[in-house]
């Protein structure tokens, strides 16, 4: 399992999680939840350095109490587990947070989403990092210009209007509507396929 790609299924993924010695799909796993947990704790109102400690601590706590046999399949989501993790790693730092202000004579009170608003801010965040891949894939794989697919990022993604695109990147607006049409199949089809991996639906 040495090369394996941002595409592999999350049941793969979680097989292959249990050899400890396996580097590479600990790598792939990390690479795919580290963003979204940090985005994830920083919609939570955490600052960067903060959220970065609070996915660093839920991926470590996964893995071993994934290791340990405590997770199953059948009752519900991947996301859903590592989302109850992460939940308590951002309100023990809140409440660490408030009892530092507490001591200063300041009121505070912690206060996180509901489950259902944390489970769509979680879904949010996949679905960023899914674009973020396919974009990255749909650079790395396809014959397509550079500019075409920069061009088609900015209008697309970045919902620049075409007439400043098409100044910018000194192509015409008719080009840039071309580069929409090249790259938006090929970007659903990527999207759909990371779609499985992420277990996104």
């Amino acid at each position: 399992m040495a090369n394996l790609r941002r595409t592999t299924t999350t049941t793969a993924l979680l097989d292959a999680l249990f050899n400890s010695e396996d580097e590479a799909i600990w790598t792939e796993f990390d690479g795919r939840y580290r963003p979204i947990i940090t985005g994830f704790a920083m919609r939570l109102g955490l600052a960067p350095s903060d959220a970065a400690d609070v996915a660093q601590e839920t991926l470590l706590q996964f893995i071993r109490d994934y290791r340990g046999g405590k997770y199953d399949r059948a009752r519900g989501r991947l996301g859903a587990w590592v989302i109850g993790i992460a939940r308590h790693r951002v309100y023990d730092l809140k409440r660490a947070q408030v009892r530092r202000r507490e001591r200063r004579g300041e009121s505070a009170i912690v206060e996180l989403p509901d489950e259902g608003r944390m489970t769509r801010i979680w879904d949010e965040e996949c679905r960023q990092a899914i674009l973020k891949d396919a974009l990255a894939k749909l650079r790395a794989t396809t014959r397509t210009d550079p500019k075409t697919i920069e061009a088609f990022v900015r209008h697309v993604i970045d919902r620049q209007p075409p007439e400043t695109v098409a100044r910018e990147l000194g192509m015409s607006v008719q080009a840039i509507y071309l580069a929409k049409h090249r790259c938006l199949a090929r970007l659903r089809s990527i999207v759909e396929e990371l779609e499985g991996a992420y277990e996104v639906n």
